[in-house]
């Protein structure tokens, strides 16, 4: 299991864009996922690779997260070379 990204739940996707910019991260993408109901940016620097996820405005589940706290932490992405063994390694080990 290798580590890929971490994703963060914020507000405003262009602010935050540009406050990971500040901090030497160059954007790879942005795009709108409709499967996902929200705006998407991967950005990375020399070191890490952050996922900015911003719900559409009727995205209530991802919505009612941001009211509870501002931006926050969302999720920790790992590439895996089988999914179907990892999952049952991660419920096996009641880490999932």
């Amino acid at each position: 299991m290798k580590f890929h990204h971490y994703g963060l739940l914020v507000s405003d996707i262009d602010t935050s864009i540009d406050r990971f910019k500040s901090f030497n991260y160059e954007m790879v993408i942005k795009d709108k996922d409709e499967l996902q109901q929200a705006e998407l940016s991967i950005l990375e620097n020399k070191h890490s690779r952050i996922e900015l996820v911003c719900p559409f405005a009727d995205n209530e589940s991802l919505n009612k997260l941001l009211r509870n706290k501002s931006d926050n932490g969302y999720h920790l992405c790992f590439e895996v070379q089988d999914i179907d063994l990892t999952c049952k390694e991660l419920k096996k080990n009641k880490l999932v």
